[in-house]
């Protein structure tokens, strides 16, 4: 606060901002006196919002469109009681501080509302996705309606090769189908989930209060507006995986006897 006030009353001064350290790579910028296990464990103590305000300056953001109270934290559903899920993984390709992120968002339906059930948003390489992909492939029963889906590339061999060198290692098979997605409007697409939120059909898993992936992804939820220049692979995956889900709903049912039409009093009134 003291530094905005003095930047504020003498514009002519020049400014050197430091991060403490490298989000991606948790490299600290005093190296002598600071570890990256250092940064690793202040974000697991304190929380990414906490940790990115304190040591890199980066404060919470409050949102025009999204609003972190409208969302609903509640304990999930088993998987099986889902009418159908959809992981749909959006893809970055590199891991520096500047890069997307990966984006992998396992949404579920059940009697017309979501839940998201857990999440992954790193920068990370495409590797350390894949291995995130498997893992959750094995816990999910085979019972259980789930479809796996990515974002089509240009490097749709590359991404390829790593999921098939990830299944290997793993000894599971994802079956992950690659899906097009429109690249116009993204904003008017992200803007699609508002309704959702208003009328409280979104819900978050409860145990994913705490997690840092769940935390960058509220983060920059919050941050989709018209102007925005933060990242926003998180609800750009939320978003398309909720948008494959909606074909898996159904309309709410009428009540008992209660008619779309009105016959008899149109007889009544017209001497049919």
């Amino acid at each position: 606060m003291t530094q905005t006030i003095l930047q504020e009353r003498h514009p002519k001064w020049v400014v050197h901002q430091v991060k403490a350290y490298n989000k991606a790579s948790y490299e600290p910028a005093w190296k002598s006196m600071y570890s990256p296990e250092f940064y690793q464990q202040q974000e697991e103590d304190m929380g990414l919002p906490a940790a990115y305000a304190e040591y890199n300056h980066e404060t919470k953001l409050e949102g025009k469109n999204f609003n972190e109270d409208a969302i609903q934290w509640t304990k999930v559903p088993d998987w099986n009681e889902f009418e159908m899920i959809i992981v749909h993984w959006d893809i970055a390709y590199t891991d520096n501080e500047t890069s997307d992120y990966n984006a992998i968002k396992p949404w579920g339906v059940k009697e017309r509302k979501f839940y998201l059930i857990d999440g992954f948003v790193k920068q990370c390489r495409i590797k350390v996705a894949c291995n995130y992909l498997c893992e959750l492939r094995k816990q999910i029963p085979a019972t259980a309606n789930v479809l796996f889906q990515y974002e089509a590339q240009f490097w749709n061999e590359e991404v390829q090769r790593n999921i098939n060198e990830a299944e290997e290692r793993h000894g599971v098979m994802l079956n992950i189908m690659k899906v097009d997605i429109p690249t116009t409007n993204k904003l008017g697409r992200m803007l699609k989930m508002v309704p959702y939120f208003q009328n409280s059909r979104i819900y978050y898993n409860e145990a994913l209060r705490s997690h840092n992936d769940t935390q960058v992804g509220i983060m920059q939820l919050i941050a989709v507006e018209e102007g925005s220049s933060e990242h926003d692979d998180s609800p750009d995956a939320d978003q398309q995986a909720i948008a494959a889900l909606e074909k898996y709903t159904t309309p709410a049912r009428r009540a008992t006897g209660e008619k779309t039409w009105r016959t008899g009093k149109m007889r009544r009134n017209y001497n049919w």
